[in-house]
C-alpha cells in the first residue's frame, strides 16, 4: 500500500483545474448518508483488491488505483462518486477523482476526508468480502 501512495505522488500531476472539481466529505457525513440509506451516493473504494477483502465502508464498491484507469467499469455518472484509499494523505482517491473527472467525464465525485484510516479510527462498522 505504501509503494502505491508513494507512487501516486510521483504520477499524478493533478491539475488545478481538475481538482477544484472534486469535493470532500467528511466520514461522520458519509456515515449519516449510509445510516439513512441514501440512493444518491456510491462509495468507492480506491485499495488493491486483497486490501478491500480485508476490510472497506460497508457497500463500497471496489476500483483499485493505478496510475492509468482504463474503465470505470459501471460506476454511475447520476450519483455522487465518494472515493476513498488507506493512504494517509489520500493520494489514490484523489488521483482515481481526477481521472473519473479528466478522462471520463465525471462531475459529482468526492473524497472522502482522512479516507479509510480516519473511518476505522472512528470506530464506524467495516464490512470484510466473505470467502467462498
Amino acid at each position: 500500500m505504501v509503494a502505491g501512495c508513494l507512487a501516486v505522488v510521483l504520477l499524478m500531476g493533478i491539475s488545478a483545474a481538475s481538482a477544484a472539481n472534486v469535493g470532500s466529505v467528511t466520514p461522520e457525513e458519509l456515515k449519516k448518508l449510509i445510516d439513512g440509506k441514501a440512493k444518491n451516493i456510491v462509495v468507492v473504494d480506491a485499495q488493491p483488491k486483497g486490501a478491500y477483502d480485508v476490510g472497506h465502508i460497508p457497500g463500497a464498491v471496489n476500483l483499485p488505483w493505478i496510475p492509468q484507469v482504463k474503465s470505470p467499469g459501471s460506476l454511475p455518472k447520476n450519483k455522487d462518486l465518494i472515493l476513498y484509499c488507506a493512504c494517509t494523505h489520500d493520494e489514490d482517491s484523489t488521483d482515481l477523482a481526477n481521472q473519473l473527472v479528466t478522462r471520463f467525464g465525471y462531475t459529482r465525485v468526492k473524497l472522502l476526508t482522512g479516507g479509510w484510516l480516519k473511518w476505522v479510527e472512528l470506530g464506524y462498522p467495516q464490512e470484510k468480502t466473505k470467502k467462498k
